[in-house]
């Protein structure tokens, strides 16, 4: 430790209170004035004057001195501003009753003063200010009293001046504990004189200072001894002196017979009831009271010593401390409602933006305006009222750049000035993490919104169900009104599920694994929701706390597009396998119609037999029409789109329509005015009115009212019903109602698949809606039906609306085609009975043909015939190759050649795997006669008839 040490580097007065308290010999201070500013009792009663003449001032340093021993007063200075010292000298004190007393006097700088001319003695700083002099004044009156008692005065006064010495100028507590040991043994006749303080753990002593003869380092820590003297008990029993060791039973006598010891004095450093060491001292003789009393006065300085040296450890440790934290630590003064900076540390300038050595005044330009108002109106009020505030603020750095701080703000008194101590922690880090995890979660929320997710975890042990805020919509319950438990969540699933998911999840509990699940949800309302979760089992440490995590998300939408993907594959698959059975009606049809026909047209054909062939060709007919409308609901049939009036449609059609129900019904039609047209076949459109017309019919065998309806309607996707999806945009609704029987749901779900019919046996076909679902999905339209049981239904048609404009209507006769013709044409067939009939009928007409079985004979025959060829009569899809590749490779060589299509495959092949445009001159299978020689003979018209490319 280092004594107390001024602004100069020099002791300071405060060092020597102890010595002035030992009262053994005067002890006095003075300033630059020569101004006696303290004395001790002892001085006073040497010069005669009372405390109240010093407090008064009267004492003075000049006025008490003799003009004849002023010069020696002035040696004496100058030697104290040379060495900081001054050997001791005689003089005489003028008492304050004019009489004089012989002193010896010495003296010791302890603070520099401005004026260097006056010296430097023993002093306490009481004032804290200038510079004082302490001297040690001996009076000599008794000098000649007994030579013992000089002796003994001089000893203690060079005593008590070499410890001021030790004080002032040892440098550090362990050199001046050691120096104070060292003068018990020269001046007080010490054989021993140790100084102990407590150990770290304080349970016991360290020996910081030994000297003497019998001085030994036994008992460095712990419980030690002085020579076999328990130190311990001095800090209990406070003083301990004794003039007989060798009796005393404390000690031990053998080593006090053989050591020769007489005296003891033990004494504790005591500061406000705190033990901080133990002086032991071991004499040759008993110590006098007065060596006594200085050692007790001795050990009070060397207490307060260790104390600050303690103090100021505590102090370093704690100042280290705030300049290694990374948060800004200040103090400010307050004084007149303002804060003036007195200390900030380095991570607060750095915090700030603060030059290491920059002098602030103060923090509030470093404040934000609204952290300005709050340090004012919130902060320093709290701090004064209640003694601390915590909370969060914002600086601003010398950059710009705004620090939130978690800031702790207090207030101490010291010096009787209010000291403002604030401690403040850079929270930026935290702030941004927090800002992101904001957001991270918003976007989590606002996710599992627009994505319809859930989440739910299971405390497994108590059965405890949590939920995210998106859960009670997707289950259809208000919010608030689930009570979390997994019974209560049970209750939610649909009963035929339940079963299956407890398996599942036992099963997974188990053995750990994640795993997916597929339920139903039922509604408060009765309707039933799909939900798909995948589940996670989140195992605790200790096996009591284990979780299952379950991330759900609404499939009921998609299970409703399966359910529709199913239906449209099945209806698919269904038109397949009805346009692959027409494709073999149509060619044996077309053999039988086209031989019928020619039966009839012969001239040896009776009228028996001529009547019998066209019940064979009326047979023939319907089946023709039977095929067509397997094609048609295959949506495999050709179509001739134009555009079409659909209000037209219907007006035209009311007499048939009244009719083909019959009186018993009540025909109405409600026709929207500015009506836009619709692409499609006329003819198939008419179908479509007239199939739905015919099962609305049969619904009211009694009677009732049918209505015909037109709108124009926006659809969009909110608008499909639950097995259909409707593509946004404008539409043409074709809607008939009727008042009859109406249906079921399991009625309505098979509704449109071919040969489903609720009729008796023999009075449908079960193909009459079948149709009008296949015309209506191959015009790209849909067709949506309304019923329920006593109800009646209500099919609605709806076809996309038509942007463009209708053609004027044309007035006038057509004029007719003949059907003859002379031309040579290549017939390409590959089913024997039909090419033979095409030949027959063209050549019947006045054609000549060369009829080929497949592409490849064609070519051969088209080599042969080059040049002779007018037109090529294909079939579209063969063995081996298609009809327009074959064209194409024809056409290659005779640029000029015609052709005509002819088919009995759905329009699906012909067009998409065939590639065959339906500009093409094209006759469908079956045909008569009349048709083919009619189609043969437009071919020839038609401009440049080329293979079209592939559509894909």
């Amino acid at each position: 430790m280092k004594p107390s040490v001024s602004s100069t580097g020099r002791p300071s007065a405060t060092a020597y209170t102890g010595l002035a308290d030992l009262n053994i010999i005067g002890v006095l201070f003075w300033d630059a004035d020569g101004n006696i500013t303290n004395a001790n009792d002892r001085f006073l009663q040497t010069v005669g004057y009372s405390r109240e003449d010093l407090v008064a001032g009267a004492l003075r340093w000049s006025e008490m001195t003799p003009g004849e021993w002023r010069a020696a007063d002035v040696d004496a200075l100058e030697e104290l501003a040379a060495r900081g010292a001054c050997t001791p000298f005689e003089k005489e004190y003028v008492r304050k009753d004019g009489t004089r007393v012989p002193v010896l006097l010495s003296a010791l700088l302890v603070e520099e003063s401005p004026d260097l001319n006056h010296g430097v003695a023993f002093v306490v700083d009481l004032s804290e200010r200038n510079a004082q002099f302490a001297g040690v004044v001996r009076d000599i009156r008794d000098r000649e009293a007994g030579k013992a008692a000089d002796r003994e005065r001089e000893r203690l006064a060079a005593f008590s001046r070499d410890v001021g010495v030790a004080f002032a100028q040892s440098g550090t507590l362990a050199r001046m504990l050691q120096l104070c040991a060292e003068l018990m043994v020269t001046h007080l006749g010490a054989a021993a004189a140790r100084i102990w303080t407590p150990n770290a753990r304080e349970d016991g002593f360290r020996l910081l200072a030994c000297a003497g003869s019998l001085c030994s380092a036994e008992g460095s820590d712990g419980p030690v001894t002085a020579m076999f003297f328990d130190v311990g008990e001095i800090a209990r029993e406070r003083t301990i002196v004794t003039s007989r060791v060798a009796d005393d039973p404390r000690f031990d006598q053998t080593w006090a017979a053989a050591s020769r010891v007489a005296g003891f004095v033990g004494y504790p450093l005591i500061v406000s009831e705190r033990v901080l060491g133990v002086i032991t001292m071991f004499g040759w003789a008993p110590f006098s009271d007065a060596t006594v009393q200085a050692i007790s006065y001795v050990a009070h300085a060397l207490a307060s010593a260790i104390e600050r040296e303690r103090i100021e450890a505590s102090q370093a440790r704690l100042a280290a401390i705030v300049e290694a934290t990374t948060d800004l630590v200040s103090i400010a003064i307050l004084e007149g409602g303002v804060l003036n900076l007195s200390y900030i540390n380095q991570a607060g300038r750095a915090m700030l933006g603060i030059g290491p050595q920059e002098s602030v005044p103060d923090l509030s330009v470093f404040r934000t305006a609204e952290s300005l108002r709050e340090l004012n109106e919130v902060i320093l009020p709290a701090v004064l009222r209640d003694g601390v505030w915590s909370g969060e603020t914002t600086y601003v750095s010398r950059d710009g750049r705004l620090v939130p701080v978690s800031q702790l703000a207090f207030a101490q008194t010291h010096q009787g000035h209010v000291q403002f101590c604030n401690i403040a922690r850079d929270i930026t880090d935290r702030k941004r993490i927090e800002a992101e995890l904001r957001a991270t979660n918003e976007r989590t929320r606002f996710a599992h919104a627009a994505a319809v997710i859930g989440i739910g975890e299971i405390e497994v042990s108590t059965g405890r169900m949590m939920w995210s805020e998106s859960m009670p919509a997707m289950h259809g319950v208000a919010d608030g009104s689930f009570d979390g438990t997994v019974k209560a969540y049970h209750e939610l699933i649909h009963p035929d599920d339940r079963e299956a998911l407890q398996k599942a999840r036992e099963s997974a509990m188990a053995t750990g694994a994640d795993y997916s699940t597929e339920f139903r949800i039922l509604w408060p309302d009765g309707s039933v929701h799909w939900l798909d979760v995948r589940h996670q089992i989140r195992r605790a440490w200790d096996g009591r706390g284990d979780r299952l995590f379950g991330v759900a998300i609404d499939v009921t939408e998609r299970k409703a597009l399966e359910a529709q993907l199913r239906q449209a594959q099945k209806m698919d698959a269904v038109g397949r396998l009805a346009g692959g059975v027409a494709h073999d009606f149509n060619n044996l049809l077309t053999v039988i119609l086209g031989y019928a026909e020619c039966l009839a047209a012969g001239p040896g054909c009776s009228d028996p037999q001529r009547r019998d062939v066209g019940e064979i060709i009326k047979a023939a007919e319907r089946s023709a029409a039977l095929t067509r409308q397997l094609l048609a609901f295959s949506r495999h049939q050709m179509l001739q789109p134009t555009l079409v009036d659909v209000n037209a449609l219907v007006a035209n059609m009311s007499d048939m329509l009244s009719r083909l129900i019959g009186e018993h019904i009540q025909l109405a039609t409600v026709l929207a005015a500015g009506l836009g047209p619709v692409l499609a076949d006329q003819g198939q459109l008419e179908q479509v009115l007239m199939n739905l017309t015919v099962n609305a019919r049969d619904a009211m065998p009694q009677g009732g009212r049918l209505l015909v309806e037109t709108a124009e309607v926006q659809l969009d996707q909110t608008s499909a019903d639950h097995d259909q999806a409707a593509a946004p945009g404008r539409y043409v609704m074709l809607a008939v109602t009727d008042s009859g029987a109406g249906m079921d749901a399991e009625t309505r779900r098979h509704l449109f698949e071919p040969f489903f019919t609720t009729k008796e046996r023999g009075q449908g076909t079960g193909l009459g809606l079948a149709t009008v679902y296949g015309i209506v999905k191959q015009s790209g339209g849909y067709i949506w039906v309304n019923s329920e049981p006593g109800h009646g239904a209500t099919f609605k048609v709806y076809l996309p609306r038509s942007n463009a404009s209708l053609p004027p209507e044309i007035v006038g006769p057509v004029a007719a085609v003949a059907a003859r013709g002379s031309e040579t044409v290549l017939l390409v067939e590959d089913e024997g009975g039909v090419r033979r009939l095409a030949q027959r009928i063209l050549e019947n007409a006045g054609y000549r043909v060369i009829p080929a079985s497949d592409p490849a004979e064609a070519m051969e025959l088209f080599a042969l015939h080059r040049g002779g060829i007018d037109l090529v009569l294909t079939d579209v899809i063969m063995p081996g190759s298609s009809g327009p590749d074959l064209f194409q490779s024809l056409a290659a060589q005779e640029p000029t050649l015609k052709v005509l299509y002819m088919s009995g495959y759905t329009e699906d092949a012909v067009v998409r795997q065939a590639g065959l445009d339906r500009g093409q001159p094209f006759v469908h299978k079956p045909f008569t006669a009349a048709v083919l020689a009619r189609t043969v003979r437009e071919a020839f018209s038609h401009p440049g008839a080329r293979p079209a490319p592939v559509i894909e």
